[in-house]
């Protein structure tokens, strides 16, 4: 296999991965039938498809949803873009409402919440398609906008997205704008929602969050230049995870649940991240060797480094590292259910956030 052309190894690589995972998936009950993915799909896509025309419409004003639905918005990753908008909203809205029903948490107050972690998955979505589709010299423009300090004032002052929206209006790059406008009104939502509720603390903490997932996005970015002594395979991992606990910690922010059933939600928001983190990067291991984009498969053991080159693709077909990460994988979707399911909470509710992370799991491979 050594002597194969990389191209011939990449196909593999690509084939072998995705046949490891949906046999394993399959044996364990853990891979969503055809016809139940695909009534799902088209649920999933219609939520997301009003999400779209409300939500987002009103995030962006009429002139830039126009832009975000045109054929030239975020370049080369056009199609890509307008195919997953509407499931990056709804898994958002999905998750948010998930959270705040397994821990009890006020009904009435569900929308407003899930609404707010659905254009906190855009956001996060955005920003991926905008790094990925944009040259050096954009995303140093948008740095220039929004950097940590400009993330520090805005979560220091709750006027400030509001005042950070309104300046929106004066960047002339099509997307720079509308991931600012988007992330604008994100603080507005989140200080709204989370005020309502009076949590100081929640705040404060989703706010940490935040700026660690930001740092995280920003490192995964630079890792030929990071320092040394940071651990890509961890910063590939918190990439993944903090979006997922960003959005259980403003799920239960309005809510007085009971501390242990919290720390249960955290560790289950942490779970799910770890899931689609192996996911991404299984997944996505023959893009990300194409483009040279962090991925844990190729880091070293130690996480200090990046194995490129053909080593790296017959490292992971001639080892037990496949078979390994799809066994690791499955355990980890199986704790999920399990936790879940011994919510004691909601058991509609329950299945439904079951079948929505199974969705997304055989969808994240389409």
């Amino acid at each position: 296999m050594s002597d194969w052309p990389v191209p011939f190894l990449l196909d593999e690589l690509w084939l072998k991965t995705r046949r490891t995972i949906v046999h394993k998936l399959e044996e364990k009950s853990l891979w969503l039938n055809s016809d139940e993915y695909s009534a799902l799909w088209s649920g999933q896509k219609e939520e997301g498809l009003v999400l779209r025309n409300s939500l987002l419409k009103d995030a962006l004003g009429p002139d830039d949803f126009a832009v975000i639905n045109s054929e030239a918005a975020f370049g080369k990753l056009n199609h890509v873009l307008k195919h997953k908008l509407p499931f990056s909203l709804a898994f958002g809205y999905e998750l948010g409402a998930g959270f705040h029903t397994l821990v009890s948490g006020d009904q009435e107050r569900k929308h407003q919440i899930a609404q707010t972690t659905s254009l906190f998955n855009l956001g996060i979505s955005l920003f991926d398609f905008f790094l990925d589709s944009s040259e050096e010299e954009v995303k140093d423009e948008f740095k220039s906008i929004f950097n940590s300090q400009a993330l520090h004032e805005i979560q220091g002052n709750k006027h400030a997205g509001s005042i950070f929206y309104k300046r929106c209006d004066t960047i002339e790059q099509n997307e720079i704008r509308i991931l600012l406008k988007v992330i604008a009104c994100f603080y507005q939502t989140l200080y709204s929602t989370v005020q309502e509720a009076d949590n100081r603390h929640a705040l404060k903490k989703i706010n940490q969050l935040l700026l660690q997932a930001y740092q995280a996005e920003i490192n995964s970015q630079l890792q030929e230049d990071i320092n040394e002594e940071v651990n890509l395979r961890q910063v590939s991992k918190s990439k993944s995870t903090l979006p997922f606990r960003i959005i259980k910690n403003i799920a239960v922010a309005q809510t007085k649940a009971d501390k242990n059933i919290e720390q249960s939600v955290e560790r289950l928001s942490y779970t799910i991240g770890e899931i689609f983190w192996l996911l991404d990067d299984l997944a996505d291991a023959v893009s990300d060797y194409q483009t040279n984009q962090l991925n844990s498969l190729f880091c070293n053991q130690e996480g200090k480094g990046c194995i490129m080159g053909e080593g790296a693709i017959t490292q992971i077909l001639a080892t037990d590292n496949l078979p390994r990460l799809v066994n690791h994988l499955c355990s980890k979707i199986q704790r999920v259910e399990l936790s879940i399911s011994s919510s004691g909470t909601d058991n509609e509710a329950d299945l439904r956030f079951r079948q929505i992370l199974l969705f997304y799991i055989r969808d994240w491979l389409s």
